[in-house]
């Protein structure tokens, strides 16, 4: 027997009219995500990339250590992280053999989406609707729902996570762990938060550019930092185009350029 499970997060009225311009999807197994979210949103584009591979992943593995025979699982998920309202809210209901997980206003740890994993493979499963024709959408939805899962005595089951490469340029890697993203050069831990890059990394000959929390670093292959470049104007989104002996870092106003040779930051006025 095979249940498909299909977690969609849909917008409220308020959210419909929004205008998102950022979307992506990230699959690994019978797990997928798709994103969607505003380019005006504080967040970045890579980062979050980057963190749903890796999630993409872990839930996956999770989902084969408790699966029966008789039980095959796919996740569709798609959620919006980015709205005016800040209250969390998850709606849950079926078509067939088709789940649907409706997830608006924010995003789950890792352990919540487990958890919603072994809740629906419970056989005491029933669907939950947060929406009140003539209410709206209840504010308190994932609290709700979550006391009902508790009232199920549902528990994770015990799971070693593994290190997931989710990104790699040469001898650079981003890897997810344990719900979070870490950072690594010729084998050597880069103490940066790769879900913070706003740009991804670029390469330039043997060296490697990135922004952190409005900062532009530069690495050599040995993960060693040659220079670095604070950005005044981190509130923008910067983004890095690299060359051969030279890379701009600009936004809609301002740039710099880094220098191969000098190894130095230049700022001009965006052509």
């Amino acid at each position: 027997m095979k249940i498909s499970m299909l977690l969609i997060c849909l917008l409220s009225s308020i959210s419909m009219h929004a205008s998102f311009d950022i979307f992506f999807s990230k699959h690994s197994g019978n797990i997928a995500f798709h994103v969607d979210f505003n380019e005006g949103s504080k967040s970045n584009h890579q980062g979050l990339e980057w963190r749903y591979a890796g999630l993409c992943q872990e839930l996956n593995a999770y989902l084969e250590s408790t699966k029966s025979q008789e039980v095959e699982i796919e996740f569709n998920v798609s959620y919006y992280p980015y709205s005016m309202c800040k209250c969390c809210q998850i709606q849950l209901t079926r078509s067939g053999n088709v789940y649907f997980i409706d997830i608006l206003y924010d995003d789950l740890s890792l352990d919540e989406y487990k958890t919603l994993i072994e809740y629906c493979l419970h056989k005491d499963w029933t669907s939950f609707v947060c929406q009140n024709p003539s209410k709206g959408f209840q504010k308190l939805s994932k609290k709700k729902l979550f006391e009902r899962i508790e009232a199920l005595s549902i528990e994770i089951k015990p799971f070693t996570s593994q290190r997931y490469i989710v990104d790699s340029l040469g001898g650079m890697s981003i890897q997810y762990f344990g719900d979070s993203l870490g950072m690594m050069i010729d084998h050597k831990d880069i103490e940066v938060d790769p879900l913070g890059f706003m740009d991804g990394v670029k390469s330039l000959q043997d060296r490697y550019l990135f922004e952190d929390n409005g900062v532009i670093y530069v690495m050599n292959e040995k993960g060693v930092e040659v220079n670095r470049q604070v950005l005044n104007e981190s509130k923008h989104r910067f983004f890095i185009s690299s060359y051969r002996l030279w890379a701009n870092i600009y936004n809609d106003g301002i740039a710099y350029s880094y220098s191969y040779e000098q190894n130095r930051f230049i700022k001009v006025m965006k052509p």
